[in-house]
């Protein structure tokens, strides 16, 4: 513990990190899907919905993972601020941010339905590793794309507050590593 100088105990910064390099995936529930660690990556086969949370509550956050789109016409992303999940593409509230090979990047809000609030082009070929980031302070949410200065997608939305983190695919098979959550930067 560490304490302030008033003697009050200091306050501390809740963050995750996972590089799955340990082979498991402790701490990560999953809502359907197969999935598995291998190779220091966390995989899920194609699935048309698949998700796997951490055990969080973060409001404003900075998320960044490694997404790797392996097959399939879909995408694959992070979730977050999510509640209620459940097995189901669109079985949870909250946000999604997904890359897919056709140059799409997508971000949106589920409540057992789908409302897309922003998209944007950017080459993700299949089998190719790209660098996701997205940053939630207040309604405002931002998703990056390998280019960590400039957003892809910049939206406001104030639907969902705070929740969990996790990872994501529709209609695809993907892998995950280095995930790391902290404070919104």
């Amino acid at each position: 513990m560490y304490f302030n100088p008033d003697g009050t105990i200091r306050r501390i910064a809740m963050q995750v990190k996972d590089n799955f390099a340990d082979g498991n995936a402790l701490g990560w529930k999953t809502y359907g899907g197969t999935w598995s660690v291998a190779g220091g990556r966390y995989r899920v086969g194609r699935d048309l919905g698949a998700k796997s949370l951490l055990d969080t509550n973060f409001a404003d956050f900075t998320y960044d993972a490694d997404v790797t789109v392996n097959s399939g016409a879909g995408d694959a992303g992070l979730t977050f601020r999510v509640t209620k999940p459940s097995v189901g593409p669109d079985s949870y509230s909250g946000y999604y941010a997904g890359i897919s090979p056709s140059g799409k990047v997508v971000l949106g809000r589920a409540n057992g339905s789908w409302t897309e609030l922003g998209t944007a082009r950017t080459p993700v070929a299949p089998g190719s590793t790209h660098r996701m980031r997205v940053t939630a302070v207040g309604s405002s949410i931002k998703v990056f794309v390998d280019d960590m200065k400039t957003p892809k997608i910049a939206v406001s939305d104030g639907t969902y507050a705070s929740g969990a983190n996790g990872v994501r695919v529709f209609n695809t098979a993907a892998s995950f590593d280095d995930v790391a959550i902290g404070t919104a930067r």
